[in-house]
């Protein structure tokens, strides 16, 4: 009552009312009234929050993706969200909780901002001070950085959209007045803000942003009192969040590599960046306008369309001119800060801020893209701020917002001139209320959602979630058909995005959604698509005796690839599975309506029968297979021996020299050399000294039509197979070609973009590409070729500026790439190499694809010189090895069926282990060193013989980080409570006891 009260005094209510008005309004115009809200990038904990509690709590490791990863997202930041949704369900129907939780966000930061300029206009009039406040929040809606993150959301960005302005506003708050009730609400806004640290640079902002905000406090009274708040807060701020950051600090710093060498991101990073400097002009950053317009989607159907169609078509000229306008207003309030500089911290904050986060979304305008250029030359930051717009678009937005106000401050004196303070309220705010709601009006038309995130989600999929909540939650899933390495899913029903099944499901998913977080995930992917492609169906029999897959998931509602024919290869997976003894279907889900597919579930006989085991001990029979391999299409060694091991330290058993023949990623991870000797091509691999002691074995009728001409030669430290260049191995040679030099390229998109292409023939030896905003491809047909055996390719380039050329063998039957990759930067001609390894029986013809792409006005151009292709012995190759026909001492081993990482530790004891010894099990455990790796995923220690594997207790050490953190939260809200009282003490020593110096 005393509030509304002092609002009432305020004038605060009738603004307060209008905000709230503003924000019904857009609830019931967008709300998903009768639908789920999901897609795009989800988090769905609903779908069982005991799980999804659980995995928080336990998030360092996350056992469910694939065959397990230590991930680079702040999985245990998911906890405050995951505990608001929980609250929530008890008033909130299920189905509507993600939607009611982002209206909340969006409410929030609306209000947010309110009270947050409001205190930063504690000086100005009252009703200048409530209307320029109500601006202000109208702002924070109705911009187009906030229409982006909330179209197509990710949880994170709506927290850190509600977070920010309140962040600041507690802060502010406690610097002030740094009484108990104060460093309550800091402290309170800060624990349930933290969700935002479940994608890590949303913090980096932040703390960048509270850094220069602090600094500005001190700097303006350099005095011993303010230096202790500002620790204060920046102290509680870090140990707050030390539960997620620990964690994601530990993988940073170890684990980052596999993160950054993923080929979800070699493939993406470059052009993310480019798409950010493509809309990092100044045009586009007044408006906040980023790339994410760009973003396009799949119909059941597979066509591509975009999806921010509705907005391209709102922003008309009358509309720019608006938003420049209002663009305007804020380069006044900026100037004003620079102005007063000295009046206030709040100014050199805003000037500071507002330079930095301008720049580092302004990359295609000098000077401020030199700040972005500086940080790409470090690959982790590179990485992390690829997508810049999403990380500094809300941040740039608050400023803007707060900088709008200031500049509305700075209008009304002038427009006192011209209308008393009556008419300003029935003019100039209307007038600018107009202004805003028009720039967004989209959200009055129900667009502040995607449309096709409002979907029913058909009720199969929760009878699936049922299904497995009784199975043993350690039986590991495959989730077919399985499509774009992007690791997004089309869903026939409408839906689009990152995934969903995993919030339901406990037991583990073999999603490409984790591709990016695990090699062994990754690895798994490319040998499942070659079985699939190849339609070598019974290497799919190998996949899941070796990674322990205990059931398939069979949705035919998946859409694998934007384009017609995809489907095949998913009746053509489940025709094999129904034939085979292997697989028992043993529930299918249907759903009445007609456009819903059916889902099978088959469960997997395996011949190892531990695939419900995370650990298992191994006798003495299985051999050393060398040496380790990073990614295949086909495990070779596992084909042949079975099960394996792999360890430097102990014998030998097998060596495979041409362990992996994958170009499909990068051109130079081959484990040998390819060497051109213009007669012939030579195939050498380097062998340890190990190697050179065992017995080489080759089979030359895996040679196929090379038979009868390659030759295999070994000397001291090497292997070479050589197959000879001829007229009969000659496939095609670009210098025998009439056509090489005169083939046009084409447009690769319809319609064509508004660029420039140019192709020139350079002294009549070689191709020229210039391309300038366009996309364009120049293609090789070589439609005889029978795509049952392995080719080399050969190509000869050179890189001169901009994207490097991207090239694609395309299969004109899945009519999908089997290769796409990026040549490297050669400034020289110099030659690559790639492996066109064996495919369908019958399969028939490829399309070489060269790509000159320019994103934006970055020009791009590249030389193309020479292209040869040649058969080469692909199976031959990788079943070469050397053999150690003594090796009958091989040790007993306990596997632990998770993804090799050195964090795992495994423990023995003399008795069965009790709670403490699972919880600290090297308290009494004894510590298995030997840590070794098993079938190249798994990990794997060498144990006594007469170990009692139930004896054994297996942690991942790096949890402790977080419970580390977990147990800090406590611990700082009681230091900071004592330090206050403390510090209280003798803040309050003056006369007044109230006053606060």
């Amino acid at each position: 009552m005393q509030w509304i009260k002092k609002a009432r005094k305020s004038s605060l209510l009738p603004w307060l009312s209008l905000l709230t008005l503003v924000c019904a309004i857009l609830l019931l115009k967008n709300f998903p009234f009768g639908t789920w809200y999901t897609g795009w990038d989800n988090l769905h904990p609903e779908f069982n929050f005991p799980l999804n509690f659980t995995r928080a709590l336990t998030s360092v490791w996350q056992p469910n993706q694939g065959l397990g990863t230590y991930g680079g997202h702040g999985y245990a930041a998911t906890l405050p969200h995951t505990f608001v949704l929980w609250l929530l369900s008890f008033i909130i129907p299920e189905q509507y909780l993600r939607s009611t939780f982002t209206f909340l966000m969006l409410f929030a930061g609306s209000f947010g901002v309110f009270f947050l300029v409001r205190q930063l206009l504690k000086d100005a009039n009252e009703q200048i001070r409530n209307g320029s406040s109500f601006l202000s929040a109208l702002f924070y809606i109705f911009n187009l950085a906030t229409a982006q993150q909330f179209y197509i959301q990710l949880e994170p960005f709506t927290i850190h959209f509600a977070a920010l302005p309140w962040l600041f506003w507690s802060v502010r708050r406690f610097l002030d007045n740094p009484a108990k009730k104060n460093l309550i609400i800091f402290t309170t806004i800060t624990i349930f803000t933290s969700s935002m640290g479940f994608i890590p640079p949303l913090f980096i902002v932040y703390m960048l942003l509270l850094a220069i905000f602090l600094g500005s406090h001190y700097l303006y009274s350099l005095t011993l009192k303010t230096l202790q708040r500002v620790l204060t807060v920046f102290v509680i701020t870090i140990t707050l969040n030390l539960y997620w950051l620990l964690p994601v600090s530990y993988f940073t710093t170890t684990h980052s590599g596999t993160y950054l060498n993923a080929y979800n991101n070699i493939s993406s990073t470059e052009d993310f960046i480019l798409k950010n400097k493509k809309y990092g002009d100044v045009a586009n950053v007044a408006l906040l306008k980023g790339f994410i317009f760009e973003a396009i989607d799949a119909t059941n159907n597979g066509d591509i369309f975009p999806i921010f169609a509705p907005w391209e078509q709102h922003l008309n000229i009358f509309v720019k001119t608006i938003g420049y306008a209002l663009f305007g207003i804020i380069l006044v309030g900026f100037l004003s800060c620079v102005k007063n500089v000295r009046k206030h911290p709040a100014n050199l904050f805003l000037i500071v801020s507002f330079v930095l986060v301008f720049s580092l979304l302004a990359t295609n305008t000098p000077p401020f893209s030199y700040i972005s250029k500086v940080l790409q030359d470090i690959p982790v930051l590179k990485q992390a701020f690829r997508v810049a717009f999403t990380k500094f678009s809300i941040a740039l937005a608050l400023l803007y917002a707060i900088l709008f106000t200031l500049g509305i401050t700075q209008i009304i004196p002038v427009a006192k001139k011209f209308l008393t303070q009556k008419y300003m309220l029935v003019s100039l705010y209307p007038l600018v209320t107009f202004s805003l709601i028009t720039f967004g009006w989209p959200f009055f038309n129900g667009k502040l959602l995607y449309d096709r995130t409002k979907l029913n989600i058909p009720q199969s999929y929760f009878q699936l979630f049922d299904f497995f909540k009784s199975q043993n939650p350690n039986e590991r899933i495959a989730n077919f058909p399985q499509g774009w390495n992007w690791g997004w899913s089309v869903y026939r029903w409408g839906y689009s995005g990152s995934g969903f099944l995993w919030y339901g499901i406990e037991q583990p998913i073999m999603d490409r959604a984790f591709d990016v977080w695990g090699k062994y995930n990754e690895d798994y992917f490319w040998q499942l698509e070659y079985a699939i492609y190849s339609e070598n169906f019974p290497l799919i029999d190998k996949l899941v005796e070796k990674y322990h897959i205990s059931f398939i998931i069979l949705d035919k509602n998946i859409i694998p690839y934007a384009n017609p024919r995809s489907h095949l290869y998913t009746e053509k997976v489940e025709n094999y599975l129904n034939s085979n003894t292997k697989y028992e279907k043993t529930k299918t889900f249907s759903s009445k309506k007609v456009e819903i597919r059916d889902i099978s579930v088959y469960k997997v006989s395996l011949n190892n029968q531990a695939g419900a085991e995370k650990s298992t001990v191994v006798a003495g029979n299985v051999k050393n297979i060398q040496p380790l391999y990073n990614y295949t299409h086909l495990d070779q060694a596992y084909l042949n021996q079975g099960d394996y091991f792999t360890d430097s330290q102990a014998p030998w058993s097998v060596y495979y020299p041409y362990r992996s023949l994958l170009t499909t990623r990068k051109l130079d991870e081959l484990p040998f050399t390819i060497q051109d000797q213009s007669d012939r091509f030579d195939f050498v691999s380097t062998i340890p000294k190990e190697a050179e002691r065992l017995t080489i074995q080759f089979d030359k009728q895996k040679a196929g039509i090379l038979e009868s001409i390659i030759t295999v030669s070994q000397n001291d430290n090497a292997i070479s197979v050589t197959t000879p260049k001829s007229p009969e191995t000659e496939i095609y040679l670009s210098i025998q070609d009439p056509f090489f030099l005169n083939h046009k390229a084409f447009s690769c998109n319809t319609p064509p973009p508004d660029g420039k292409f140019e192709q020139v023939v350079i002294d009549t030896k070689y191709l020229r590409f210039h391309s300038k905003n366009s996309d364009n491809c120049y293609s090789i047909i070589l439609n005889k070729l029978e795509n049952k055996n392995a080719y080399l390719v050969k190509i000869e380039s050179r890189h001169i500026k901009g994207k490097a050329l991207e090239f694609a063998i395309l299969n004109p039957d899945s009519r999908k790439p089997d290769i796409d990759v990026q040549l490297p930067n050669h400034t020289n001609f110099e030659s690559d190499y790639l492996i066109i390894p064996p495919m369908k029986a019958d399969g028939i013809g490829y399309n070489l694809n060269f790509n000159n792409i320019s994103i934006g006005n970055e020009e791009t151009e590249n030389d193309l010189k020479n292209v040869e292709v040649y058969p080469i012995p692909y199976q031959f190759l990788n079943d070469i090895k050397f053999v150690n026909p003594n090796n009958s001492s091989l040790p007993s081993l306990l596997v632990f069926h998770q993804s090799f990482d050195p964090g795992w530790h495994a423990y023995t004891f003399s008795n069965i282990p009790n709670t403490l010894d699972k919880t600290l099990p090297f308290v009494r455990g004894k510590k298995l060193e030997n840590h070794i790796i098993y079938n190249n995923w798994a990990n794997a220690w060498t144990i006594p013989e007469n170990t009692n594997k139930g004896n054994v207790v297996v942690f991942f050490l790096p949890q402790y980080l977080q419970y580390i953190g977990l147990f800090l939260i406590p611990t700082t809200l009681i230091a900071s409570w004592l330090f206050h009282l403390g510090g209280g003490i003798r803040w309050h020593l003056g006369k007044n006891p109230h006053r606060v110096d």
